[in-house]
């Protein structure tokens, strides 16, 4: 897959794929084409070349920024709107509402707090039967209390044969979830790799970036 915006290579051959119930991380500096990548896979861009292939009749879901909610609307009302858009059945939301223990459903989304937007985000990617999760920075503003609650929700999932795609720069997140972790730096995968062999050749997932990704001239 290959993808240019403003006549400059964003993403250069992208190649892999997810299994049944992995998760796998993907790591790289600001830049390297991670957010245009998620943007393909829920299709809001389309690629010059290459194509995304899903499986017959699977599910996808992705955390969406909190930039794309209504702020004059109420935290309810927007999970409502995300299910009709998506649709989603509405029942969803009283099934994941206490995922982050979201008290706070009247309230308009302008008024919430970094931390409670996106816990909101969070959860309106937790509402349908999905298949596959992209989850774009899901710590972001969470405090920890909250990580830990997305971390188990994450591994519950899993159990489920639920697959998830996260983007992070928090190694020590990514070494607790991932069974795999994807490095890309300048729109190019330079290591595809299991954690356990990362954790083995590197110790931690933070070494593995420097011998990786620091020293590459890609």
């Amino acid at each position: 897959m290959t993808k240019s915006l403003l006549y400059k290579e964003i993403l250069k051959d992208i190649s892999f794929d997810i299994n049944l119930g992995e998760v796998v991380g993907i790591v790289g500096p600001n830049g390297a084409g991670k957010t245009t990548l998620f943007n393909i896979l829920t299709g809001s861009l389309k690629a010059d070349s290459g194509n995304v292939v899903f499986s017959k009749g699977i599910k996808l879901d992705y955390v969406i920024t909190r930039n794309e909610f209504f702020d004059d609307m109420s935290v309810g009302d927007n999970l409502k709107l995300r299910c009709h858009l998506s649709k989603r059945d509405i029942s969803g939301i009283e099934n994941n509402k206490n995922i982050f223990k979201i008290n706070y459903f009247d309230k308009l989304f302008y008024s919430l707090s970094a931390g409670m937007k996106q816990k909101v985000a969070l959860t309106a990617s937790f509402l349908g039967h999905s298949d596959l999760i992209l989850l774009d920075e899901p710590t972001n503003h969470l405090d920890i209390d909250s990580i830990i609650i997305l971390r188990d929700t994450v591994a519950q999932l899993k159990e489920r044969g639920v697959s998830f795609l996260v983007a992070s720069h928090s190694f020590s997140e990514l070494e607790k979830i991932c069974d795999r972790v994807i490095f890309i730096k300048s729109g190019k995968i330079l290591l595809d790799e299991k954690s356990t062999e990362l954790l083995l050749k590197f110790a931690d997932f933070e070494n593995a970036y420097k011998s990786i990704m620091i020293v590459s001239k890609a």
